[in-house]
């Protein structure tokens, strides 16, 4: 099973090259095919993200929407933005009053008419989904130490692409900062609920095969687990270290485990799946088994939680990863 990276669309390249120790392949599922980070693309072409477009219908409005924000944005800056914020049973930053809200002023500006268009539950998904793509870069670039994260980070991608002479034990210890780095920011804090609407809206599009899902987020695991029922954990590995020679059988072993974990009806307790000796530094990953008979109601229960249906004997599990710092307590 190829894991699906959400409610994201960008992953900051420190934790692709933790993922690329567990995962041969990881599926992230974008709005458009524009403004993908270069890294992304990067790890894209060279097989590592397998990247899902589901819709590519409308791209060019979509950019164009994106572009008008922008200008907007630099017309108020410092000024009330209160009118815009989320409202209840739409998508946040762009419903479809703060669409024509937004194009009707620049439109003043230029002299232009204002052209009223109906709403689409699924293009405004695109929309905020698009608009979380950018605050999430930024966020991240803004959010980095460049003294010190900044400065970790490139000694440790220098060393993991062999520019560096280092053993695991020494790579081990540097990763706990990074990863420390990602889950205290906690990107799916802001906006979770949204952010899981928006993206299970896209995905609903065009459902995946794989029931194998993974975050960054303690926010975002909590709420899946709140929406679908509750969440069971069935496998920990702490002490993931990043040494590439051991890469392929490590993740032979992680893919056997959750292929048999996913198959399993009744699972008494979390499995233990040995990854390094090194248990000083490195990370986490957890998995849940939550309370979904397949990916379309797991799919449902993200997207509307009040129209989920009724919970019936599953199939298969559907299983949700959570990568973080060792020692995380369950949910």
């Amino acid at each position: 099973m190829t894991p699906i990276y959400f409610p994201f669309t960008f992953m900051p390249q420190t934790l692709a090259e933790m993922l690329k120790t567990c995962f041969p392949k990881v599926s992230i599922y974008l709005p458009s095919a524009s403004g993908v980070a270069d890294a992304i693309q990067k790890s894209a072409a060279e097989g590592f993200f397998d990247l899902r477009i589901p819709i590519r219908e409308d791209n060019e409005k979509l950019e164009s929407i994106v572009r008008e924000y922008q200008d907007w944005a630099q017309l108020h800056q410092g000024q009330d933005l209160s009118f815009f914020k989320t409202r209840k049973e739409s998508v946040p930053f762009y419903d479809e009053f703060s669409v024509q809200q937004i194009r009707s002023e620049i439109r003043q500006k230029e002299g232009k008419k204002e052209v009223q268009e109906g709403p689409d539950p699924l293009f405004q998904a695109r929309i905020f989904l698009r608009f979380c793509q950018e605050y999430d870069i930024r966020q991240w670039e803004l959010g980095s130490d460049l003294e010190f994260l900044g400065g970790l980070e490139k000694n440790l991608l220098q060393e993991l692409h062999g520019e560096a002479d280092i053993s695991e034990s020494e790579i081990a210890p540097r990763v706990g900062p990074l990863i420390a780095k990602i889950t205290k920011d906690d990107a799916g804090a802001h906006m979770c609920g949204e952010r899981l609407r928006a993206w299970a809206r896209l995905l609903q599009s065009d459902p995946p095969s794989s029931r194998l899902f993974l975050t960054s987020s303690r926010s975002v695991l909590d709420m899946v687990a709140e929406r679908t029922g509750g969440a069971q954990e069935v496998l920990r590995v702490e002490g993931i270290s990043l040494n590439p020679d051991a890469v392929h059988q490590w993740q032979e072993a992680l893919a056997e485990c959750l292929e048999r974990i996913s198959e399993t009806e009744t699972i008494e307790e979390a499995e233990r799946l040995p990854a390094s000796e090194n248990t000083s530094g490195g990370f986490a990953l957890v998995f849940y088994r939550v309370s979904c008979p397949d990916t379309e109601e797991f799919l449902r229960r993200i997207a509307n939680p009040k129209a989920a249906g009724e919970t019936e004997p599953a199939k298969k599990n559907v299983l949700i990863g959570w990568v973080g710092e060792n020692g995380a307590h369950s949910l």
